[in-house]
């Protein structure tokens, strides 16, 4: 089979696939190319019929992993919350107690007693701060 076989847009696909799986594996030795095209949705004998267009093979990719040097783990991101000093919140219609904040990305903030207004603008500017990647769920 050529690469020429394989349509331009199967071709990007098994190439994102192929960086991916190349990056996973530095995590993870142990993980299949089989396992890691079914948890990405992509079609693993045309995956392979790919590989074997482009002389690419899963034991060299895991013997070049074996062989490179670990990468320095990366620090975890986070947003630093800094509250300002505030008023105590007034109990009232708009107090809010025990509210949970869950965001697409799966970012969780609880709170045991907050403002609804300050609630909604929090909710409101770390979507922003994200770019704008959908709504949160209260």
């Amino acid at each position: 089979m050529t690469s020429t076989d394989i349509p331009e847009k199967a071709r990007a696909h098994y190439e994102r696939v192929w960086a991916d799986f190349a990056q996973t594996l530095s995590s993870y030795k142990k993980y299949t190319l089989r396992q890691f095209c079914r948890d990405s949705n992509t079609n693993y004998w045309g995956m392979k019929k790919w590989l074997e267009a482009r002389g690419l093979t899963v034991r060299d990719l895991k013997r070049e992993v074996r062989e490179s040097k670990p990468a320095a783990p990366q620090a975890p991101s986070f947003i630093r919350f800094v509250p300002e000093p505030a008023a105590p919140v007034q109990a009232g219609p708009s107090a809010v107690r025990g509210a949970c904040v869950v965001f697409p990305n799966g970012v969780r903030m609880a709170f045991t007693e907050i403002d609804a207004a300050s609630l909604a603008a929090l909710a409101s500017s770390y979507s922003c701060a994200e770019g704008g990647a959908g709504g949160c769920s209260i």
